[in-house]
């Protein structure tokens, strides 16, 4: 059993270590469209992230102003 086992995971490395050719075809058109989808979701991830912090310090500054409006409302 133990023999076994060795062989598998010589077959395993084998097949993962050794390269292989893969005789493969990228459309040029591919790269440019991967490239498109890479920008817009660093666009994006840029506008949310913007977005959530803006809201954050809008929060933060309401909650901590010392601004009330009842004292102007007295004047």
């Amino acid at each position: 059993m133990c023999s076994m086992i060795k062989i598998v995971l010589a077959v395993i490395f084998y097949l993962a270590v050794i390269p292989k050719n893969a005789y493969g075809y990228l459309d040029p058109g591919t790269g440019s469209y991967a490239i498109q989808i890479i920008i817009g979701f660093l666009l994006g991830g840029l506008y949310v992230g913007r977005k959530a912090i803006g809201q954050a310090m809008s929060y933060f500054t309401k909650m901590f102003s010392r601004h009330n409006d009842d004292d102007e409302k007295q004047s």
